[in-house]
């Protein structure tokens, strides 16, 4: 079981409005001997100054969904590939499948699809 947090990040609210509730969840789920892995859906913005990237890492999210925004983070790049966490990438436009082609390559892999 998981906890996926899907959001129109230029909508609504940040990762971090969630993180109160995220974080006691967590300690709820350790408490009953369960773990609560988190799914974010981070990075789909077009807003360089957006924080949920640095949420989504620091809340330890195995996953990262529509990081495309990472191009424009290489430290948060560099951590996500050290740290083995898969980001989902997927394309709409021409813009954003050049972001997608900027994420793969930066993390290492030679295509990604959408």
């Amino acid at each position: 079981m998981g906890f996926d947090l899907i959001e129109e990040e230029d909508r609504t609210h940040s990762t971090l409005f969630f993180a109160e509730e995220i974080l006691a969840a967590r300690r709820d789920a350790e408490a009953r001997g369960l773990s609560l892995p988190l799914f974010l859906h981070s990075g789909e913005t077009s807003r360089a100054e957006s924080e949920n990237l640095y949420d989504a890492l620091l809340l330890g999210a195995p996953r990262i969904g529509h990081g495309l925004a990472l191009v424009r983070h290489p430290l948060l790049m560099e951590m996500a590939r050290d740290r083995g966490i898969p980001i989902e990438v997927g394309h709409g436009s021409g813009r954003e499948a050049a972001r997608a082609r900027g994420v793969a390559q930066a993390l290492g892999r030679s295509s990604c699809g959408g």
